[in-house]
Protein backbone atom coordinates (compact mmCIF):
# COMPACT_ATOMS: atom_id res chain seq x y z
CA UNK A 1 0.00 0.00 0.00
CA UNK A 2 1.42 3.29 -0.79
CA UNK A 3 0.58 6.68 1.00
CA UNK A 4 -0.22 9.54 -0.75
CA UNK A 5 2.93 12.22 -0.33
CA UNK A 6 0.25 14.23 1.98
CA UNK A 7 -0.81 11.72 4.26
CA UNK A 8 3.17 10.45 4.64
CA UNK A 9 4.20 14.06 5.38
CA UNK A 10 0.95 14.09 7.76
CA UNK A 11 2.20 10.98 9.66
CA UNK A 12 5.69 12.48 9.89
CA UNK A 13 5.01 15.77 11.27
CA UNK A 14 2.69 14.25 13.83
CA UNK A 15 5.48 11.50 14.44
CA UNK A 16 8.33 15.42 14.95
CA UNK A 17 5.75 16.64 16.77
CA UNK A 18 4.85 14.14 19.32
CA UNK A 19 8.80 13.47 20.16
CA UNK A 20 8.79 17.24 20.83
CA UNK A 21 6.42 17.01 23.17
CA UNK A 22 7.67 17.57 27.17
CA UNK A 23 6.28 16.60 30.18
CA UNK A 24 7.16 17.20 33.88
CA UNK A 25 10.04 15.08 35.57
CA UNK A 26 7.15 13.06 36.89
CA UNK A 27 8.84 11.54 40.45
CA UNK A 28 11.45 14.00 40.37
CA UNK A 29 11.61 16.28 44.12
CA UNK A 30 14.46 18.84 44.57
CA UNK A 31 15.92 18.76 47.70
CA UNK A 32 18.05 21.78 48.63
CA UNK A 33 18.08 25.88 49.21
CA UNK A 34 16.60 28.89 47.08
CA UNK A 35 17.67 32.52 47.86
CA UNK A 36 14.33 33.83 46.01
CA UNK A 37 15.15 36.76 45.77
CA UNK A 38 18.30 36.69 43.75
CA UNK A 39 17.11 33.81 41.42
CA UNK A 40 19.85 31.16 43.06
CA UNK A 41 19.08 27.59 43.71
CA UNK A 42 20.84 25.05 44.73
CA UNK A 43 19.60 21.66 44.09
CA UNK A 44 19.85 18.19 44.15
CA UNK A 45 17.07 16.15 42.16
CA UNK A 46 16.32 13.24 44.15
CA UNK A 47 14.01 10.19 42.34
CA UNK A 48 11.00 9.26 45.06
CA UNK A 49 11.06 5.69 43.50
CA UNK A 50 14.63 5.42 44.68
CA UNK A 51 15.03 3.19 47.95
CA UNK A 52 17.28 5.78 49.83
CA UNK A 53 15.23 9.12 48.58
CA UNK A 54 14.64 10.68 52.15
CA UNK A 55 18.37 9.54 53.12
CA UNK A 56 19.60 11.62 49.78
CA UNK A 57 17.60 14.41 50.35
CA UNK A 58 18.81 15.03 53.83
CA UNK A 59 22.19 14.70 52.82
CA UNK A 60 22.08 16.71 50.01
CA UNK A 61 20.57 19.36 51.97
CA UNK A 62 23.73 19.10 54.36
CA UNK A 63 26.05 19.19 52.05
CA UNK A 64 24.58 22.52 49.96
CA UNK A 65 23.91 24.12 53.33
CA UNK A 66 27.39 23.39 54.57
CA UNK A 67 28.94 25.30 50.86
CA UNK A 68 26.24 27.87 51.64
CA UNK A 69 27.98 28.52 55.33
CA UNK A 70 31.60 28.41 53.89
CA UNK A 71 31.05 31.18 51.03
CA UNK A 72 31.00 34.48 52.32
CA UNK A 73 29.00 35.95 49.31
CA UNK A 74 26.17 33.11 49.66
CA UNK A 75 26.18 33.14 53.59
CA UNK A 76 25.12 36.99 52.91
CA UNK A 77 21.58 35.82 51.23
CA UNK A 78 18.73 34.85 52.74
CA UNK A 79 18.01 30.94 52.05
CA UNK A 80 14.41 29.01 52.04
CA UNK A 81 14.68 25.31 51.83
CA UNK A 82 13.55 23.13 49.34
CA UNK A 83 12.78 20.26 50.80
CA UNK A 84 11.30 17.46 48.44
CA UNK A 85 9.69 20.41 46.57
CA UNK A 86 8.78 20.30 43.11
CA UNK A 87 10.98 20.59 39.69
CA UNK A 88 8.48 23.57 38.86
CA UNK A 89 8.22 25.19 42.27
CA UNK A 90 11.71 25.80 42.87
CA UNK A 91 11.98 26.57 38.87
CA UNK A 92 8.67 29.40 39.25
CA UNK A 93 11.86 31.42 41.41
CA UNK A 94 14.91 31.09 39.24
CA UNK A 95 13.56 30.65 35.57
CA UNK A 96 12.40 34.15 33.88
CA UNK A 97 8.58 34.42 33.46
CA UNK A 98 7.50 33.16 30.30
CA UNK A 99 9.83 30.16 30.42
CA UNK A 100 9.54 26.43 31.37
CA UNK A 101 9.28 26.16 35.02
CA UNK A 102 10.20 22.62 35.25
CA UNK A 103 13.98 22.80 35.65
CA UNK A 104 14.62 18.99 36.21
CA UNK A 105 14.20 19.01 32.71
CA UNK A 106 18.11 20.36 32.46
CA UNK A 107 19.24 18.34 35.37
CA UNK A 108 19.96 14.53 35.88
CA UNK A 109 18.73 12.71 38.36
CA UNK A 110 21.31 12.19 41.79
CA UNK A 111 23.06 15.27 40.84
CA UNK A 112 23.66 18.50 42.75
CA UNK A 113 23.95 21.83 40.56
CA UNK A 114 23.53 25.28 40.96
CA UNK A 115 21.24 27.46 39.30
CA UNK A 116 20.98 30.69 38.11
CA UNK A 117 18.75 33.27 36.22
CA UNK A 118 21.07 36.62 35.51
CA UNK A 119 20.16 39.93 33.41
CA UNK A 120 22.25 39.99 30.63
CA UNK A 121 21.21 41.94 28.79
CA UNK A 122 18.72 44.10 27.11
CA UNK A 123 16.54 43.89 23.75
CA UNK A 124 16.09 46.20 20.95
CA UNK A 125 12.77 47.50 22.76
CA UNK A 126 15.09 48.11 26.13
CA UNK A 127 13.15 44.64 28.02
CA UNK A 128 15.59 43.26 29.98
CA UNK A 129 17.22 39.64 28.64
CA UNK A 130 18.11 37.13 31.30
CA UNK A 131 19.74 33.95 31.19
CA UNK A 132 19.42 30.70 33.31
CA UNK A 133 22.70 28.42 34.04
CA UNK A 134 22.45 25.20 35.34
CA UNK A 135 26.25 24.31 36.66
CA UNK A 136 26.35 20.46 37.80
CA UNK A 137 28.91 19.99 40.69
CA UNK A 138 28.78 16.57 41.51
CA UNK A 139 26.83 13.75 41.39
CA UNK A 140 25.90 10.63 43.38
Amino acid sequence: MKLSPYVAFALLLATALKMTEVSAQSGSRICGWLAQQNAIALSYEARQDSVTYSQECDQAEKSLWDAIQKNTNLKKLKWTKTHKWTCEDVGKYVVPKGQKTDICENMSASCAYVIQTKQTGVDWGGNPVYQTTYKKSGCK
